[in-house]
């Protein structure tokens, strides 16, 4: 079902277009938080920092393939807009091949390379050989990923949001049984968690790409030489940021690791529950991105600009709420995944110095979504840039002298400084 943004009332279609999106990630999300749960309280805080270690490392390689996917995604967007049906069509299978074959060399790489990634992370000797059993099952799931992300973002493209919910909420239930079975009743340890992940995984990739091939027919295999320069300038772009951004949290973990495991814990803790606070907000930037995507192919710059006030009175209301929530109920969230005392103490810290200013990170959604659906994602490296940049270097400067308190403040630093240069530029860019 393809539905088309450039008609109809705005704020109502890129809501509408936004919900879906928005469960699913809540289901994906869930998943994450029950991995936390069961390891927290089945295994203890090493193997929630081993987790949570792998978390980060596994959301920067994932970011590569989104990026990808995402940008392939903005350009399908943009001809649907266009109508023009047979440039779609070559786009997109010829973005599959190029991006699945990195996709196959990126997990053959991660195999044999674990340990060069696990001392790169500078992962404590004490759960350095549980993060690896963890990591070694997670590698093998590397293509799986590309397969569901790269179907979702082109049914997403062409105004599909909700096929993607329906296969990603039943393999979310899959991982969640298989999380209690494995740790709980066949004590399979970390390995348990990592193989009930793979297992969701792989059905949800089966699913979209049977879906797609063989049901919707929105998909042809043929590689077309035609094009490429169009689509590695839009994916190199989108892929780009998001690698940024994630390896830029990436060196942030590195450093948090430096603080030993009950750190580790509490940033694992706060990190998941920070993603679902502000993730509606992430989704409602890919949804406005869409949106701005077909109508820029439609040449409906006026829509456009509507669309940017609707998605503002959208964002800065629901960001302001959302800190109140998280702010008030930090030190309960956090005591949900643990019941450790040191852990509860800096994890809710974490929560109340950045959840104040969702905003900050609402805003920059929003900029990141428009500046990739009018085709300039140089932008939004550049905002990303700033944002992470001046995270990494605010952390690792003073965090010898004030401690990991000071990574938990140069978050909100990062997102303030890119938000105004963004609307700097916002005023300065025109989409035509």
């Amino acid at each position: 079902m393809k539905h088309d943004l450039t008609q109809g009332n705005i704020l109502r279609s890129i809501i509408l277009f936004t919900l879906p999106l928005l469960i699913g990630n809540l289901m994906q999300q869930a998943y994450n938080l029950v991995d936390t749960y069961v390891v927290g309280m089945a295994l203890g805080s090493n193997a929630l920092a081993s987790v949570g270690s792998c978390y980060t490392l596994m959301t920067f390689l994932i970011s590569i393939l989104t990026g990808l996917c995402m940008g392939s995604s903005t350009l399908v967007s943009i001809y649907f807009g266009k109508k023009d049906w047979n440039v779609l069509h070559q786009r997109m299978s010829t973005s599959f091949i190029c991006i699945g074959f990195f996709s196959i060399v990126l997990q053959i790489f991660c195999i044999l390379n674990i340990d060069f990634l696990l001392n790169l992370l500078h992962t404590p000797s004490s759960i350095f050989m549980m993060t690896k059993e963890y990591l070694s099952i997670l590698f093998y799931g590397i293509f799986f990923l590309f397969l569901f992300n790269y179907f979702a973002y082109m049914t997403r493209s062409l105004g599909n949001s909700m096929i993607s919910l329906i296969f990603l909420s039943i393999s979310t239930l899959i991982n969640i049984i298989c999380d209690f079975l494995f740790v709980f009743n066949f004590h399979m340890g970390i390995q348990g968690a990592a193989y009930a992940t793979l297992l969701a995984q792989f059905f949800s990739a089966l699913c979209m790409t049977i879906y797609c091939i063989k049901i919707e027919k929105i998909f042809s295999f043929s590689f077309q030489f035609n094009g490429i320069k169009e689509i590695v300038s839009n994916s190199l772009g989108a892929c780009i940021q998001q690698s940024i951004m994630n390896f830029g949290i990436l060196l942030i973990q590195s450093l948090v690791n430096t603080f030993g495991p009950v750190v580790m814990a509490a940033f694992t803790i706060g990190v998941k529950i920070d993603t679902l606070a502000y993730m509606p907000l992430q989704e409602f930037g890919n949804a406005f991105s869409t949106f701005t995507g077909q109508n820029y192919g439609a040449c409906q710059y006026k829509r456009m600009e509507e669309g940017k006030k609707k998605a503002l009175q959208m964002i800065i209301p629901f960001s302001l709420l959302t800190s109140l929530c998280i702010v008030f109920f930090s030190e309960c969230l956090i005591h949900i995944f643990s019941n450790d005392l040191e852990v509860i103490s800096i994890g809710s810290e974490y929560l109340k110095m950045e959840g104040n200013f969702y905003i900050g990170i609402g805003l920059l959604f929003f900029l990141y979504g428009y500046f990739r659906a009018i085709k300039k994602p140089s932008v939004s490296i550049l905002l990303t840039i700033i944002s992470l940049g001046l995270r990494v270097v605010i952390s690792y400067c003073l965090s010898p002298v004030f401690g990991y308190t000071i990574i938990w403040l140069s978050i909100p630093i990062g997102w303030i400084t890119a938000d105004l240069a963004g609307f700097l530029l916002l005023k300065q860019l025109k989409p035509g």
